[in-house]
């Protein structure tokens, strides 16, 4: 008994390394799936941009969002046009990992920063038009989920923000950068 014991504790002992050990592995691929579906997002946005004959934003020139050629629902909106066909391509891979999935649904977990001017319900937010002239590379939406100290921080001072462009492009973002030319 003692003996079966031992056995146990060895294998639960091993199991836990070979979990702690392959936990950033598994972050990298829900990342990996987190841009991909940015970039499937990027794509139908195009798609849509291009139906719509959107203008790709310039330094210095105050645009609409509908001079852009961007829905006004963001990605949930190209979902429901059909531009987007598979609703799991709207959730960050990373949502179930930090938050429980039994609540209400939720219909995307990538942030839109954009809104018609005179939408603008937080005073001290510059409005989108002056946002993209003064940044045209600007994210126009956003997944907050992939900071590496995530749980030992609030969501809202994640410092690195991976943000799809109103061109398409996916990259990663300083917090502090967005906010420099988000708010006034």
């Amino acid at each position: 008994l003692v003996e079966l014991l031992i056995v146990c504790a060895i294998i639960v002992v091993l199991v836990g390394i070979v979990f702690l050990v392959t936990e950033p592995a598994r972050e990298r691929a829900r990342l990996t799936v987190c841009i991909n579906n940015l970039k499937q997002i990027g794509l139908a946005y195009q798609l849509y941009r291009q139906d719509w004959d959107g203008i790709d934003p310039e330094p210095g020139r105050r645009l609409q969002w509908w001079e852009l050629g961007l829905p006004k629902a963001g990605a949930v909106g190209l979902f429901d046009l059909g531009y987007i066909k598979d609703e799991r391509i709207l959730l960050c891979p990373n949502w179930t990992k930090y938050f429980d999935t039994k609540g209400p649904k939720l219909l995307s977990s990538y942030a839109i920063l954009y809104a018609p001017d005179e939408d603008t319900s937080i005073p001290e937010l510059r409005p989108f038009s002056w946002v993209i002239a003064d940044m045209p590379n600007f994210p126009i939406q956003a997944c907050y989920l992939h900071d590496p100290e995530f749980l030992a921080r609030n969501l809202r001072r994640a410092d690195r923000v991976l943000g799809l462009t109103v061109t398409g492009e996916v990259g990663w973002y300083s917090r502090a950068v967005l906010n420099k030319y988000r708010y006034k």
